[in-house]
């Protein structure tokens, strides 16, 4: 039995797993990123609902949140 590192040789099943990983990360954060165009309501509506949920918008606050 030799002992070895865990750095010294990674196999190709690691990197497939880490490449997994990655891509599922990815995944995942560009479906966050597009739930407001998917779910077809305004991004710049739902960052201001998220800032601020008891005003209503007006044209002026939309206008400040796209810029």
């Amino acid at each position: 039995m030799s002992v070895t590192s865990a750095g010294a040789s990674a196999g190709p099943a690691q990197w497939r797993a880490g490449l997994g990983r990655l891509a599922a990360g990815v995944a995942l954060l560009t479906a966050v990123a597009l739930l407001p165009w998917l779910s077809g309501n305004d991004p710049a509506l739902t960052v201001l609902r998220a800032r601020s949920a008891d005003q209503n918008p007006t044209p002026g606050q939309l206008a400040a949140v796209r810029e």
